[in-house]
């Protein structure tokens, strides 16, 4: 389920951004008003291990998810008249990684709904200043002082249970974004 909200997430947040991704597919071009044939792009992003130990996993959600694109727009690669390109990201088989990912395109989907569609700089700057959002991780907040990002921490310690070959994690206590924000230093 998280990757099916993933891919969706990363598709809201490619149809609002520019075209200058890279590792592209179909022949849309790369100007921002459009595909080289004068048609709008519409980016499609996706997470994969496309390197790590889940690699070979990754490859087939690569390739799985070109040819069902490819049989779904009957080869055309164009939905509602517009280009389709899309972007694999690699996770690198690391959870934080993949989480870092993701938490970028949820901020910028967040800020683009409060700018009405303005991507400049200045205009998303302003937006996220003091922005909270919800992330795999819970609820971020971008200090307006600063831009820092700013969560809810949680301190573990791992401890052997029985009928568990692993170490368990343990909450000793959590700590709120207020405990652990470094100082402003503007």
């Amino acid at each position: 389920m998280f990757g099916i909200v993933m891919v969706f997430i990363m598709i809201f947040t490619a149809g609002c951004s520019s075209n200058s991704a890279s590792n592209n597919s179909g022949n849309a071009g790369s100007s921002d008003d459009g595909g080289s044939d004068g048609k709008e792009v519409v980016k499609i992003g996706v997470l994969a291990s496309l390197t790590g130990a889940l690699e070979s996993y990754g490859k087939q959600t690569q390739k799985g998810f070109e040819l069902g694109l490819d049989y779904a727009t009957d080869g055309t690669m164009e939905v509602g008249g517009k280009k389709i390109e899309f972007v694999f990201e690699d996770t690198e088989t690391k959870p934080d990684t993949a989480v870092q990912k993701a938490t970028s395109p949820i901020a910028i989907v967040d800020a683009l709904k409060k700018t009405d569609g303005d991507a400049s700089a200045d205009a998303l700057i302003e937006a996220m200043e003091g922005m909270s959002f919800e992330t795999p991780k819970g609820t971020m907040t971008f200090r307006e002082e600063d831009h820092q990002a700013l969560q809810t921490m949680y301190a573990i310690k791992l401890e052997k249970k029985e009928g568990f070959d692993y170490p368990v994690p343990v909450l000793l206590k959590e700590l709120s974004p207020e405990d652990t924000a470094p100082p402003v230093q503007n």
